[in-house]
């Protein structure tokens, strides 16, 4: 070999070398094969060497190549989201976890609707297990009437026994005698053969008789509870520049009795806390004297006013009911036949309470004593009695309505109260007689 020969291959070598410093290009010495070098990895069609695929121009072989059976290759789809048929692929891209009803198989809307239908069937089989199968003839009119006209009677009562009573209790009484004796006469048609088809008139008449009833047992437990106490404080007198000394049967027709008749703006009239008393009883009951200073200094201790309490004192002292601590106290509003905090809830007690106070600090009441809750503002607690009597009012309407909600609709259920073919029962009641005589369960 001439030295230009060597030259010129040391040259083509420090070529490749440089140029090319992994050996990719199609210049190799000639001991390399050439499908080695164009496919190192052998990844081609069948294990072929491809000679359109060199490594030089894809180096990882992520090139359009796919197999047959994936249409989209690594590089355009690398989560293969495209892969598959073209209308599961746009199920998942659409609703990746096939949440929607419009990409749900419709075997399995099948099977939902069968399930609907079988849970359906089995609560339509325990409702008539419980509640029978009812009358097939029931409307829904009918319904309607059997639940309201009852309710209305309830609160036509109430509203009469709560409102009425107030400014008549002779129109009260005959009002509430009449809307009775109309649920009785219903009734008394049914029974001499005034019957309809619709609405049976025994089964109406009945509702609303309990309804005017509960009406009015409602009405008297309202009206003693709070209604009364409300009223009288809204139309009772409101007299002021009263003294402890005042006679209390000077103030009988008051609803609220005023103290502020002090020579340094507030009265000197005041309780006197240290001469309290609690009776205990589950609750403590507190009664407390309504004194002034010159009444105590001379030696007579007569009580004409006593504040009562609830849950506010010790057994001796330590009154702290109300506003009694507040030297702008100065009212006291009246409590109808001693009782708080209604007219008559918890009367006895509260007297015991005031012997005792009585007999522990050498203490006298009047003939005719004014038992009152010691307060700053009477508005306040005017107020708080108007809402208490409200609310009242809506518990006993919201609770009535549910009541013959349920009275009504069982009654319109089954069909109680109407006139039946006698023939179509025996028809009907005829297969479970034989039924029970055999022993034979009906096909």
């Amino acid at each position: 070999m001439t030295n230009a020969e060597i030259i010129q291959e040391e040259g083509d070598a420090q070529r490749n070398v440089v140029g090319d410093p992994f050996l990719m290009h199609d210049i190799q010495p000639p001991d390399v094969d050439a499908n080695v070098v164009k496919e190192p990895f052998m990844v081609g069609p069948l294990g072929q060497p491809d000679p359109n695929q060199p490594v030089t121009s894809d180096p990882f072989l992520t090139h359009d190549n796919p197999v047959p059976e994936q249409p989209y290759g690594v590089r355009r789809d690398p989560f293969m989201m495209k892969g598959g048929e073209p209308e599961e692929q746009t199920e998942i891209k659409r609703d990746p976890f096939m949440t929607s009803p419009d990409y749900c198989p419709e075997d399995v809307l099948v099977q939902e609707d069968n399930r609907w239908e079988e849970m359906c069937e089995k609560r339509s089989q325990m409702w008539i297990q419980v509640m029978g199968y009812g009358d097939p003839e029931r409307d829904q009119q009918d319904g309607l009437i059997l639940v309201l006209w009852p309710w209305f009677v309830f609160m036509w009562v109430l509203l009469m026994w709560l409102i009425l009573r107030h400014f008549s209790m002779v129109a009260n009484i005959a009002l509430t005698s009449f809307v009775v004796a109309t649920c009785f006469l219903m009734v008394l048609l049914w029974c001499f053969g005034r019957r309809s088809h619709r609405v049976p008139l025994i089964t109406l008449g009945t509702l609303c008789l309990f309804g005017a009833i509960a009406g009015i047992y409602v009405g008297v437990s309202g009206w003693d509870w709070y209604w009364r106490q409300y009223w009288w404080m809204s139309t009772g007198a409101h007299i002021g520049n009263s003294t402890a000394s005042s006679p209390g049967a000077s103030r009988i027709d008051a609803s609220v009795i005023g103290f502020g008749n002090g020579r340094l703006g507030h009265s000197p009239t005041s309780v006197d806390y240290t001469r309290s008393a609690g009776y205990r009883d589950g609750h403590v009951y507190c009664a407390a004297p309504i004194l002034e200073p010159d009444l105590v200094s001379s030696g007579l201790t007569k009580v004409n006013f006593w504040a009562l309490g609830f849950d506010c004192c010790d057994d001796v002292g330590g009154f702290t009911c109300d506003d009694s601590r507040m030297y702008q106290g100065s009212y006291g509003v009246v409590l109808l036949e001693g009782g708080f905090p209604c007219p008559t809830c918890n009367t006895k007690m509260m007297m015991a309470a005031v012997a005792k106070a009585e007999s522990t600090h050498r203490l006298t009441s009047s003939k005719s004593p004014q038992f009152v809750r010691w307060v700053r503002d009477p508005n306040k607690i005017h107020q708080r009695y108007f809402i208490h009597a409200i609310a009242f009012l809506l518990v006993a309407a919201t609770i009535a309505f549910f009541v013959f909600l349920f009275l009504g609709s069982l009654a319109w259920y089954h069909g109680i109260g109407k006139i039946r073919d006698r023939s179509s029962e025996s028809a009907f009641l005829i297969p479970f007689a034989i039924q029970k005589l055999s022993g034979n369960p009906i096909v």
